[in-house]
């Protein structure tokens, strides 16, 4: 019942992106029968009158002809069908399928990530869903041809003997047996090795990603890392040696049933009619043999045409555990926060990540007025990244409250609330489309944007770089797809980052460490100018080095998830506590460079 549910939803998915797709495969299955019938029907009948003492050419001649026209119709179908209708309907599928897909995959709750079983399962369904979605229902349009050739066929040998039948069915059903075990093998061990097979993607990546090039250059890494690939690969090796042995065996074994029944079973029995009964002519045996020999193709086609809709059906489990994904966070509607300087107000917040024991924040209380100027820092740990994941609702808080405007963050959509925010991080990506795309994160609507992203670039520090390319803002980055690619340095990608936060409206600024692999004097030098350009919003700062923080009006200092100091430079300087220590310690290792 699994397997036809699991195949009937995805047949119900073609059925609704494509459903021209469903019509002309019922005509090639109505073609594929008529076709079928026509091949046994021309040897039984020219060999009938062939045979005949009076014979007349012309009849002979008369028939081929009929045939003829018949089967070249039911031909041009059939290539039209596979040549020309399955390759264009199966990339309108699967582009529709993963635009769906992707969709869904944006919805994802940030858990999943955090969740290896649950990013495996994610990460099949990506993989296998838009593939296994339309060869389930052309595999189900091969087993429904089969089965109609089949009654069609069928149909003639109950006429011609039912024994036969009798025989076919007693092969189909050893083979069904030993066929279906095969599948079931290979699916478990597939699964086994889900995370050995993403291991094998990441090593993949790290070759080819430009990120990782200095590494593999001026290092061993490149050698660890084969190593480590290799080992990977004798993992799935030895998952999948037990199942090449098992299903050798049972290949074996149903290739000698097939050969058996067929002909010694079939064949010997008609010869003996042949022999002992005179009503049963050699047009007759040879309608029969021919009808025998299609019959058990189609047999074996709908056996293997099942059994793969079998395997799918447990594949389709991947794929339909995206679809039905329900976020507990994402798409989880809410209110709205109408006003345009919202203040933000954290109350005895504790949170910890799922499957994880040890709290990253505990106890955390403090207020974000408007176009307010705040830095959050501390060591790698002290949960300030954490802190700006909640902030933008990627998780839910369990222990404590978020306040946008006095309204709990648990009753506010999530969309609402990120558009809030502009957020540059660490770790933020450059993408390989142009530059105006790049900033905006969308497509030119109007001319007014191209005044919006030169205005960002100019505050950036980016504007005469892009001036010097002849596409200007149409220049596309990267070298990935075209050598015309403009390739940026570190500190481009980081201005052209912090453009993005002068192409925002969003009322509040989150910078989480996206200068930091810039020197001290030009991380401050960005920060400052953020702060100073954008006096009519909220900043949020984020940082590990206190020298790019000095300006902010108040300092917040966490360490392991916990807020131990609050105020500005000044203040916290002659606290001479944590902040303090912090602060000298770097302008030391500054002063010493």
């Amino acid at each position: 019942m699994k397997i036809i549910k699991n195949n009937l939803i995805m047949i119900k998915y073609v059925i609704k992106l494509c459903p021209l797709y469903v019509l002309v495969s019922i005509l090639f299955i109505l073609a594929s029968s008529v076709s079928s019938l026509a091949d046994v029907m021309i040897i039984e009948r020219v060999t009938e009158l062939i045979v005949k003492v009076d014979v007349v050419y012309g009849d002979i001649v008369y028939q081929i002809v009929l045939f003829v026209i018949v089967t070249t119709i039911c031909l041009i179908i059939t290539r039209l069908y596979y040549g020309y209708l399955v390759p264009r309907f199966r990339h309108q599928w699967v582009k529709k399928i993963q635009h769906i897909m992707f969709e869904k995959a944006s919805r994802l709750d940030m858990q999943v990530f955090d969740n290896p079983k649950e990013y495996d399962l994610f990460n099949r369904a990506l993989r296998e869903g838009d593939i296994k979605g339309i060869n389930t229902f052309d595999t189900f349009v091969r087993f429904l041809r089969s089965i109609f050739i089949l009654l069609t066929l069928g149909t003639y040998l109950v006429y011609s003997d039912v024994f036969l039948l009798l025989i076919i069915f007693v092969q189909v059903v050893l083979t069904t047996i030993i066929q279906a075990r095969i599948p079931k093998l290979w699916y478990r061990a597939s699964k086994a090795s889900e995370t050995d097979y993403r291991k094998l993607g990441y090593y993949t990546r790290v070759f080819y990603l430009e990120k990782y090039t200095c590494d593999i250059k001026t290092t061993r890494v490149s050698d660890l890392l084969i190593d480590k690939h290799q080992e990977t690969w004798k993992s799935i090796q030895k998952t999948y040696r037990p199942v090449e042995h098992k299903s050798f065996v049972y290949s074996a074994v149903e290739d000698i049933i097939y050969q058996v029944s067929r002909y010694y079973g079939g064949f010997f029995y008609l010869m003996s009619k042949v022999y002992n009964n005179p009503a049963f002519t050699i047009a007759k045996f040879s309608g029969s043999i021919n009808a025998v020999l299609r019959f058990t193709n189609n047999i074996y086609g709908a056996i293997g045409n099942f059994v793969s809709l079998r395997e799918n059906a447990m594949y389709i489990d991947d794929f339909l555990w995206l679809m039905n994904y329900k976020p507990q966070i994402e798409l989880s509607g809410g209110k709205l926060v109408d006003l345009k300087h919202p203040v933000i107000k954290i109350e005895n917040l504790s949170f910890k990540y799922p499957n994880q024991e040890d709290y990253a924040l505990k106890n955390v209380n403090f207020s974000i007025l408007p176009k307010e100027k705040i830095a959050i820092i501390g060591y790698n740990g002290a949960g300030k990244t954490t802190l700006i994941k909640l902030l933008l609702k990627f998780y839910n808080v369990d222990d404590g409250k978020i306040f946008m405007d006095n309204e709990d963050y648990l009753n506010l959509d999530e969309r609402d609330i990120r558009s809030k925010y502009v957020s540059i991080f660490q770790n933020f990506q450059i993408y390989s489309v142009s530059v105006l795309e790049n900033v905006l994160f969308r497509k030119r609507l109007s001319p007014n944007d191209d005044e919006i992203v030169w205005n960002a670039l100019e505050k950036s520090g980016l504007a005469d770089k892009i001036r010097e390319q002849k596409d200007g803002l149409d220049t596309v980055l990267t070298k990935e797809f075209t050598n015309d690619g403009l390739s940026l340095s570190g500190g481009e990608k980081q201005k052209l980052a912090i453009a993005r936060i002068f192409a925002s409206s969003s009322p509040i600024i989150i910078l989480d460490e996206p200068t930091s692999s810039l020197d001290p004097v030009s991380e401050y030098d960005i920060n400052k100018k953020i702060l100073e350009l954008c006096i009519d919003k909220t900043v949020i700062l984020i940082s590990h080095r206190l020298s790019t923080v000095v300006d902010a009006k108040k300092i917040y200092m966490f360490d392991s998830g916990e807020i131990i100091e609050i105020g500005d430079h000044k203040s916290l300087m002659k606290q001479k506590g944590k902040y303090y220590e912090m602060f000298t310690t770097q302008a030391k290792m500054y002063l010493e460079k």
